[in-house]
């Protein structure tokens, strides 16, 4: 998910009340296990995952997620390396 989120980054969210396409969240992906990945255009309630990174999965072989496998919906994230004491390290996603 760079350049939002980089390895190592701790990222913060609650379950999912409402999703939106563009949100980034955390899913339990079949056969991967859990992934971040932006929400995406769908059909029929469901979504299309999107990474960030160029070296992300390709959004087809990752297929349609629908809020079921929808763990949380990352809102802030802590850049590696920031004491958790400074709020500036805080960064809405």
């Amino acid at each position: 998910m760079e350049p939002a989120l980089e390895n190592g980054d701790l990222a913060f969210g609650r379950g999912p009340l409402r999703l939106c396409q563009g949100d980034v969240v955390l899913v339990r992906l079949d056969g991967v296990g859990l992934s971040i990945k932006r929400l995406g255009p769908g059909i029929d309630g469901s979504f299309t995952l999107i990474g960030d990174s160029p070296q992300s999965m390709p959004s087809v072989d990752m297929g349609h997620v629908t809020q079921a496998q929808v763990i949380a919906v990352l809102r802030w994230r802590v850049r590696r390396g920031f004491p958790a004491r400074i709020p500036a390290a805080f960064r809405r996603i």
